[in-house]
């Protein structure tokens, strides 16, 4: 799967910011057809294409003009007219919160603390520590440091401390 990389400094709102109408999209990532839908200029991209992560229902995450610019530039697209921003929010709830009661979960994985990270692929299985960039509770996807180049990457919260990402 080809991952298009944007910039970490793509905004996470809350949706009653007014940030203005927002591109639903279902699941953890946004694919290019969700772009597309939002800004045409984008038609052109390999539909497929997974351009980020989704934000957790009830918050949009919002692409501005200089990730557009990047993305497009990164794909070889040339922007006719560029959108100042494009907005994603993810359909429905959680479905552990609605079956919840009134309480969530407390957090598992909190943002700074050390995490324990397995990845699977196939019948290998990677076990390192790493540092959460988000917090989450279990079933979450939260944002995790790479320790050996100091990028970031998606897994799922376990547990207490723990995250898992399955390829």
């Amino acid at each position: 799967m080809t991952l298009a990389v944007i910039s970490l400094s793509t905004v996470l709102a809350l949706a009653a910011s007014g940030a203005g109408a927002c591109q639903k999209v279902d699941g953890d990532r946004i694919y290019a057809s969700d772009l597309a839908a939002a800004s045409p200029a984008f038609a052109s991209l390999n539909p497929a294409l997974e351009i980020g992560i989704a934000p957790l229902p009830g918050i949009e995450r919002v692409f501005h003009s200089g990730d557009l610019i990047r993305l497009a530039k990164d794909n070889g697209i040339a922007l006719p007219a560029l959108p100042a921003e494009v907005c994603f929010e993810r359909n429905g709830i959680p479905a552990r919160a609605a079956n919840a009661p009134a309480a969530l979960a407390p957090l598992a994985v909190k943002r700074g603390e050390k995490v324990s990270v397995i990845v699977s692929s196939g019948g290998v299985t990677l076990k390192f520590e790493s540092e959460a960039e988000s917090s989450g509770r279990p079933g979450d996807t939260v944002i995790v440091r790479n320790p050996e180049n100091g990028g970031h990457f998606a897994a799922r919260v376990e547990d207490q401390g723990k995250v898992v990402v399955n390829k």
